[in-house]
């Protein structure tokens, strides 16, 4: 399949990248249960032990935890409501960007990747940080790819080098 940008065509398509919601809303959820029984557990320490030392401190770093873990777990699940049903088509001439049914497409020559950062580790791979890559467009438009899509490491590198290697529009 081809696809025109202002009369020009992108080309066949090389690989599809759709965004795993999925795994997001597991991420969430799981991060939410963290927060209620870290929370819960350190409510129901809580009466009479606040405020003093060493295990009385227990209740806190409990409440804490599910405050970090609450945290956590808005972040995922906006991500989840953002990204669900997004799509990232790589051609051989650009990137088409699917997102809420609107689809766009980008020569690689209007793209300039302004971050590109890989994270290793569990956490950043469950919470869909591991990978990062903000594209700006020349309209200052940005396409934004997270660690929840599918193949994130791979799009994110060939979108920076198609994009290195076609230079800037003029």
């Amino acid at each position: 399949m081809t696809r025109a940008v202002d009369g020009e065509w992108l080309g066949e398509v090389v690989s599809e990248h759709p965004v795993e919601a999925r795994r997001a809303l597991t991420g969430g959820v799981c991060s939410l249960a963290f927060a209620l029984l870290c929370g819960g557990t350190g409510l129901a320490l809580a009466p009479g032990r606040l405020g003093g030392t060493g295990a009385d401190r227990i209740p806190l770093v409990l409440l804490g935890l599910g405050l970090i873990g609450l945290t956590q777990a808005a972040w995922v699940l906006r991500e989840y409501a953002r990204q669900r049903g997004t799509l990232f088509r790589v051609h051989r001439g650009g990137l088409a960007h699917r997102r809420n049914g609107v689809e766009r497409t980008y020569p690689w020559r209007d793209m300039t990747v302004v971050r590109h950062r890989l994270a290793g580790g569990f956490t950043a791979r469950a919470m869909g940080r591991d990978v990062r890559c903000l594209i700006r467009l020349p309209d200052g438009g940005t396409v934004r790819l997270a660690g929840f899509t599918h193949r994130a490491h791979h799009l994110a590198t060939e979108i920076d080098r198609a994009s290195r290697a076609c230079g800037p529009a003029a």
